[in-house]
């Protein structure tokens, strides 16, 4: 679920079923989340004009 979350939203809906806070998801499944984070990064890159 974490994986699959398409924004904030849905990773604090998943937090919330899985009783977490946001904070406590992000610390334990932040492992599921490299190519997101990759994923963002690119595309900040890109509209930022950097690393053309």
């Amino acid at each position: 679920m974490v994986r699959q979350a398409a924004d904030a939203g849905e990773l604090r809906a998943v937090a919330d079923v899985l009783g977490h806070s946001p904070d406590m998801l992000m610390k334990t499944y932040a492992h599921a989340l490299p190519d997101s984070i990759r994923a963002v990064a690119d595309r900040i890159a890109a509209r930022s004009g950097l690393f053309k």
